[in-house]
């Protein structure tokens, strides 16, 4: 009897180890930044990406002294539904600071955006022509469409109240979320200084570590709808085969958020949430 009440508590102090391992943050060091970044949303000027095995996406942590340079690359189809119509907060938080921020861009869109009406007049992706498109490509010009109405990104405090709303292409903070032939691409600057207040930039330094998670929000109720509408009669089902491993491989798969699959089974609607205790260049 004593044996089993050991092993017992053998696989219960197993799984609390487990699970206590897989939601910590990830340990990274920016990288300094070299003169050829720029917040355009195109992952070209990034040539070091840290990538999360099995998650098909990918992020990136530059700085020099007077901002930090964030990238976030994905192209999960699920996941991007979520950044686009969930929205997305990247919070930063110093070590032994209470001067937390975050950054919201870009915002939980209307859903209206996302309903089609007869003879709508759809934004020209890149590369793409619009006469003829069904299915999964005109909800890309949706999602696109969307995205390039977000022209301002808000900072918050920690309790997620809007301290300041910049434009996305100012001089202080500049951002910038693409996306293309299944692609998402983010960027983000912002400016750091032991001086900076909360809601002109991030309290900290080259040199100090901090907290940098990225998470998306709960989508609205009426998107699942509006999915399942668009995926209806006449419409291919939204969301291309899986591809191979990310990056350098196909986009990857899985239906509409919040639309069964094939098998009946609803995709996972969980928030997207990445943690990273980033040390920073100095």
């Amino acid at each position: 009897m004593k044996k089993i009440r050991s092993l017992i508590l053998f696989l219960v102090l197993s799984v609390v180890s487990i699970i206590t391992g897989c939601s910590g943050s990830r340990e990274v060091t920016s990288l300094a930044r070299n003169g050829d970044i720029t917040i355009d949303g195109r992952q070209s000027d990034w040539d070091q990406l840290i990538t999360i095995e099995g998650e098909n996406i990918a992020f990136g942590f530059r700085n020099d002294a007077d901002n930090l340079y964030l990238c976030m690359v994905t192209n999960d189809r699920n996941k991007i539904i979520k950044i686009i119509k969930g929205g997305l907060n990247v919070w930063l938080e110093p070590e032994n600071s209470d001067d937390k921020i975050g950054i919201l861009y870009p915002d939980k869109p209307d859903p209206s955006d996302f309903q089609f009406q007869p003879n709508q007049q759809l934004p020209e992706m890149p590369d793409q022509q619009k006469p003829g498109m069904r299915g999964e490509e005109q909800i890309d010009l949706k999602l696109y469409s969307s995205l390039s109405k977000q022209k301002e990104l808000y900072i918050l405090n920690d309790e997620g109240k809007v301290l300041k709303t910049y434009p996305v292409d100012g001089e202080i903070f500049k951002a910038k979320i693409s996306f293309d032939k299944g692609n998402l691409c983010y960027e983000v600057k912002i400016p750091i200084g032991e001086s900076l207040s909360s809601n002109s930039g991030l309290k900290t330094a080259s040199g100090s570590k901090l907290n940098v998670e990225f998470i998306t929000g709960e989508i609205e109720a009426g998107f699942n709808k509006m999915q399942g509408d668009m995926d209806g009669e006449g419409m291919r089902p939204s969301g291309p085969p899986a591809g191979g491993d990310f990056p350098g491989g196909g986009p990857g798969g899985g239906p509409g958020i919040g639309r069964p699959d094939r098998s009946g089974n609803r995709p996972d609607t969980t928030p997207i949430d990445y943690s990273f205790d980033v040390l920073l260049y100095k």
